[in-house]
């Protein structure tokens, strides 16, 4: 269960890809909408920067994950994301329609998955989207 008290507004993004151009297409883009943004060009890479940030002020709020980098590592870490770290949101993108791998995204917690091409608007649609639902979980603590 996510203990709502660490859940916070999308500050920081850390985009998972292994595309460098798709990679700089998100990040030029969210960068201007005001969010602090890192990317990893793999899994090992995302887990350490993730590890990396003990400190609350540079916690990630938001993974936005490519799951063509398709190792199982992928699923992997969102699940590891989710254990250890479930205040974190998770978006998946992904150029794969399998029915299977859509159920094991769902079923690993995923906040929103979207199937690609992309465009900015529609990543900038999806981040307002988490930001509503994490709203709504601050909302329900402040509730109780």
């Amino acid at each position: 269960m996510i203990s709502h008290s660490k859940v916070e507004p999308i500050n920081k993004i850390l985009v998972v890809d292994d595309e460098i151009e798709m990679s700089k297409t998100f990040v030029r883009h969210l960068k201007r909408e005001g969010y602090f943004l890192k990317t990893a060009s793999s899994i090992e890479e995302a887990r350490g920067q993730i590890k990396d940030t003990l400190e609350p002020d540079s916690q990630f709020d938001l993974i936005i994950l490519d799951m063509m980098m398709l190792s199982p590592d992928a699923l992997e870490l969102v699940e590891w994301v989710k254990r250890f770290k479930a205040y974190i949101s998770i978006m998946v993108i992904s150029g794969l329609g399998n029915a299977d791998f859509l159920q094991k995204a769902i079923r690993s917690e995923v906040d929103t998955f979207c199937l690609t091409p992309l465009t900015p608007e529609k990543i900038m649609g999806l981040v307002h989207v988490i930001e509503k639902k994490r709203q709504a979980m601050r909302q329900s603590n402040f509730c109780r």
